[in-house]
């Protein structure tokens, strides 16, 4: 399912839907050696406010009227009105946008009761009246009507965990990791970017499970993986139906399509947006952070550092600062404007990236450390329980003597048969439900047995991974990770493993004691549809050739767990790997090339496909390969430059479209 999401127009209320998981791209390998959680599907929930459209809250002071006069619009502030720039309303440093009815839009700057005669900036001239600098003259007197939006509910830190939601229904988190890691006391960790200083395991797309098994992402990676290959492009027709330059995340005059909305109801855009706010003429360029790491440390900070007890800069959430002017967005991370969508204007937020790196990520990422209103937080959201419909077989495990070997720790008992190969279980039918609430488990030999389940013969104490798929472990009737079973095993009085084996299960697994070898046996499982999982075996490398040389990107890839044909196709990216366009006749395993000199810096990806006829695809077809970067030394053959940028022929189409989450 992904996300579904309908909207009422009369409540301006939006209902979204989600099973939590990242239709249409994937996500990577959970657990991993930084993450031991499990993506699981969710049951998530929510109805708040959208505000997409609008910029907030609309305000007037007791007089709704101004008068233009010069370059001032001043407005008359009343002594109730006087009360709200002394007790937190409006606070100095507020940025305050204000409509006026002669179509004007304009945010200023309060500040205080200082004098000021620029332009966007507003004071106090007085306990009775609020003067505006505009940059145009009045020569003589006009007055009108206005609303003014302030900033008001946005004093509030963002709250960790979910704020906001990504169009293919993936939570977005806070980028702070909160108390988690063992940060220096009083101080949080930052839990994205390019390179945290702690690593929660996070996979290509940005996106990690926290304990509940909640798939989210913290910052902009997840939107690398939607232009691979333009797999957005299958998620919906407001993705799918326009493109710039080959990017279906971009309206056709460049500026980012919506990529989620925040839960304080304003829309969240990619990085791009027009040049000047309020004109869609002006071009479009990528958003720039107003966040900077401080020079001197947070108070209370061990020392900049390269160590845990001094971590680098950057590295805490408190590093950071709102530095005001020094970019695009505000403290929030957004900013008023109009946009393809709402060409009468709304307050929204964007990603932010490094705009001479589009590869790196920047601080904060999505949303700032204030929200522009108050986030709705009254989600609900809850693992859904793989296999909750289906009939359930109970096979009680216990650990006892090793009549074999003798081994002190014993072996694994199913139902009361000593460590059973080839112990038969169905695909996709039965919830097998694994008991070990007998005391033997926490005890026999003097130490304790969790149960696992791997691809290879004594797990991860034989060097092969854990297999995780359709599991889930409870202690005590609560679901909790793999690491938290084995940590919390000993004290609980109920421990179960269940386990839906999912169509994707190989004919052989192996159940093993998380802590001790040949105390277990494999599993030999068979019916259900299996659904094959593309491999690639031989990543593409980069290659750095001379120029008018012939410059070769290869790979190897399979389908498991029974081989088959595959297609092949490779892209080719000139603009640092945004944008990948299809290469038209590279169909086949290995792409090879004449270098020219300015073709230095180009990306090449193949995208396989597979199996080839057959009724069930892989379930993650169509696959992309990494990356690989072309280096061309030297000077000679300039080529033809007119063939440098290849793509298919694209119409570009800027009918307008609705942004529409189902």
């Amino acid at each position: 399912m992904a996300a579904t999401a309908s909207y009422n127009e009369a409540t301006k209320v939006i209902t979204v839907a989600s099973d939590g998981l990242p239709a249409p791209v994937s996500f990577g390998t959970f657990p991993n050696d930084n993450n031991p959680n499990t993506v699981t599907e969710q049951d998530f929930d929510h109805d708040f406010l959208y505000r997409g459209g609008t910029f907030g809250i609309a305000r007037t002071f007791d007089n709704n009227q101004y008068t233009h006069d010069g370059y001032l619009r001043t407005i008359s502030i009343s002594v109730n009105d006087l009360v709200l720039f002394t007790n937190n309303q409006i606070d100095e440093g507020d940025h305050l946008l204000f409509t006026f009815s002669d179509g004007l839009k304009q945010k200023f700057i309060y500040k205080g009761t200082t004098f000021t005669s620029i332009a966007g900036e507003c004071w106090l001239s007085s306990d009775d009246q609020l003067d505006l600098i505009v940059d145009t003259q009045a020569p003589t007197p006009v007055t009108g009507t206005y609303s003014y939006y302030d900033q008001r509910n946005g004093r509030t830190d963002t709250p960790l965990g979910a704020i906001g939601i990504a169009a293919n229904g993936v939570s977005i988190f806070n980028p702070s990791a909160g108390t988690g890691l063992n940060p220096p006391p009083g101080f949080s960790w930052v839990a994205a970017g390019d390179i945290p200083f702690v690593d929660s395991g996070e996979d290509s797309c940005g996106g990690h499970p926290e304990q509940s098994g909640q798939y989210h992402y913290h910052d902009p990676h997840f939107l690398d993986c939607w232009k691979a290959g333009s797999s957005i492009a299958s998620y919906n027709d407001y993705y799918g139906s326009t493109q710039y330059n080959g990017n279906n995340i971009r309206h056709p005059d460049g500026h980012s399509k919506i990529i989620g909305i925040s839960f304080d109801g304003f829309p969240i855009y990619g990085p791009y947006a027009y040049d000047t706010n309020w004109d869609n003429l002006s071009g479009t360029r990528t958003m720039r952070t107003s966040y900077a790491v401080k020079d001197t440390e947070a108070p209370g900070r061990p020392d900049y550092g390269s160590t845990s007890d001094n971590p680098p800069a950057g590295a805490l959430m408190e590093d950071y600062e709102y530095v005001d002017g020094t970019g695009d967005l505000d403290i929030h991370n957004g900013r008023f404007c109009i946009t393809p969508e709402y060409p009468d204007g709304t307050y929204a937020y964007f990603l932010t990236v490094d705009p001479d790196n589009l590869d790196n990520v920047k601080f904060p990422f999505i949303i700032g450390n204030k929200t522009r209103e108050t986030i709705d937080t009254t989600f609900t959201v809850a693992p859904v329980a793989p296999g909750a419909s289906l009939p359930e077989t109970t096979i009680t495990v216990t650990v006892d003597t090793d009549t074999v070997t003798g081994q002190s720790t014993g072996v694994f008992y199913f139902d009361g048969v000593e460590k059973p190969a080839n112990f038969a279980l169905e695909r996709e039918t039965t919830k097998y439900i694994f008991n070990q609430d007998a005391d033997s488990n926490a005890t026999f030999g003097g130490v304790y047995h969790p149960i696992m389940v791997s691809p290879g013969e004594d797990g991860e104490l034989a060097g092969h991974d854990h297999y995780m798929q359709g599991i889930t472990y409870k202690l005590d009737g609560v679901v909790v990770s793999m690491m938290g079973y084995h940590m919390g095993f000993v004290n609980a009085t109920s421990r179960v493993m269940e386990w839906v084996v999912p169509g994707s299960a190989p004919d052989i697994l192996w159940y093993w004691c998380h802590f001790h070898t040949n105390q277990g046996n494999n599993f030999a499982i068979s019916g259900g549809t299996v659904v094959p999982t593309l491999q690639f075996t031989l990543q593409p490398t980069n290659v750095t050739v001379n120029a008018n040389q012939t410059a070769t990107f290869t790979v190897q890839a399979q389908i498991l767990p029974e081989d088959g044909p595959l297609t092949y196709q490779w892209y080719r990216s000139t603009d640092g790997g945004f944008a990948f366009a299809a290469i038209t006749g590279a169909t086949a395993n290995t792409y090879s090339i004449s270098s020219l000199s300015y073709m230095t810096g180009y990306r090449y990806r193949c995208r396989i496909s597979g199996p080839v006829g057959a009724s069930t695809q892989a379930q993650n077809s169509p696959l992309d390969s990494q990356p690989a970067v072309l280096t061309v030394t030297g000077s000679g053959g300039g080529g033809d430059t007119a063939n440098r940028f290849d793509s298919t022929s694209s119409t570009l189409d800027s009918t307008a479209q609705t942004f529409d989450g189902t």
